[in-house]
């Protein structure tokens, strides 16, 4: 009885210092610091002016719908503007009844709001329909940099991310994902095991470094525990192009 009482506690006590092992060379594996400051809910409005026989000046405002979407925003430029990823089809979705009218009486009005719930305005200033890349500019500050990976994670490494599927999102919370990076096919989107659906799209995957690895842009649509998007690559080479066409450095 005592032996065995004996060995309880030495099995207890390896299993406690291998714990510890682990969180310190991996600590991703037990929790992750994610940039909770830098997740952005997105909300874009769109308005349409349309004219009418029983108003006074003859046209008036009528909201098409709103949509969400996740972001985060990543760097700043030397006039002090803030930068946030998210996906172009959010960015530049049209609505079926504003494709009857012509595109000058559309405006759309983008808002960001981060975990405190303090909101600002957003611009859409650059998108590629290819890797559904938007690239949104804004007043907000920011406290940190967000960096890029130099590769993607090794096949079955864990990942992250933070995103408002369905809308779900309020001050002071963020909703934590994680999942198995599990390679990318020849199209070149890569595949995570992180649970995502409608209003995941544009949030942004990261390493156990906090450093951006790929894009949750589509997810299935009988499995949501798999999250679907453009990698590390592709979101550098867009930067890219971005900072050639607006003639601002943002790594």
């Amino acid at each position: 009885m005592n032996r065995n009482l004996k060995l309880f506690r030495i099995s207890i006590a390896m299993i406690t210092v291998m714990s510890a092992v682990i969180m310190v060379v991996s600590p991703g594996w037990f929790f992750n610091n994610l940039p909770e400051e830098n997740f952005l809910f997105l909300s874009m409005q769109k308005i349409a002016i349309v004219p009418c026989d029983d108003c006074q000046e003859g046209v008036r405002e009528v909201s098409l719908g709103n949509s969400t979407a996740s972001g985060m925003v990543f760097s700043q430029d030397r006039n002090g503007m803030s930068y946030v990823l998210s996906a172009a089809h959010f960015c530049d979705f049209i609505d079926p009844i504003e494709r009857s009218l012509p595109e000058e009486l559309v405006s759309n009005y983008f808002w960001i709001s981060n975990v405190h719930g303090a909101s600002w305005q957003a611009e859409v200033v650059y998108t590629e329909e290819p890797t559904d890349l938007c690239l949104l500019k804004t007043d907000m500050p920011i406290k940190r940099n967000i960096d890029f990976a130099s590769s993607m994670p090794t096949m079955g490494e864990k990942t992250f991310a933070m995103s408002a599927p369905l809308g779900i999102s309020s001050p002071g919370m963020v909703l934590h994902f994680s999942g198995i990076f599990s390679g990318c096919d020849s199209f070149g989107s890569c595949f995570f095991t992180i649970p995502s659906t409608f209003g995941s799209s544009g949030s942004l995957i990261l390493n156990k470094n906090n450093e951006i690895v790929g894009m949750i842009q589509m997810a299935s649509p009988e499995f949501y525990s798999l999250s679907i998007g453009v990698g590390v690559d592709d979101i550098k080479k867009f930067i890219k192009s971005a900072e050639e066409e607006l003639e601002i450095s943002l790594f």
